[in-house]
């Protein structure tokens, strides 16, 4: 009976643990090189009338942009938390207009604004990659 107290409480430590590790927010690096191939293919789907794909796409893109919004409210650049659910919004509607068959020809932009933030909180490093630069 010990034994099977020790398993359940070892079970419940775990589980608790990967549950505050699931809600922590992901680096904006690995949220970002999500973004970038969405965003850069939907203006063919845009231009094909591929109502399902751009839909799908800007669905996908508007939870990324919600994760990039939480990362920044961690961190607390709140001019990019506010770029972030600007484009979060856009991408649901962009969305929802394509699931009721109206593909906006404004959709193929959504990554469009990215440059915004990039200017202002993007370094590269020697390398080429890039890093989150901190005012």
């Amino acid at each position: 009976m010990r034994r099977v107290s020790i398993v359940l409480g070892v079970c419940f430590v775990l589980a608790l643990a990967l549950t505050v590790i699931g809600q922590a927010p992901r680096d904006i690096s690995a949220i970002m090189k999500e973004v970038g191939p969405i965003a850069q293919g939907l203006g063919a789907k845009v231009g094909g009338g591929d109502n399902a794909g751009v839909a799908a796409d800007a669905a996908k893109l508007e939870g990324l942009y919600k994760e990039a919004q939480a990362f920044f409210a961690k961190e607390k650049i709140a001019d990019a938390e506010g770029w972030a659910k600007t484009a979060s919004e856009t991408a649901a509607k962009a969305a929802k207009d394509a699931k009721a068959g109206t593909v906006d020809k404004a959709a193929k932009n959504l990554g469009i604004n990215c440059k915004q933030c990039h200017d202002v909180h993007r370094e590269k490093n020697p390398d080429g990659t890039f890093k989150l630069k901190r005012e």
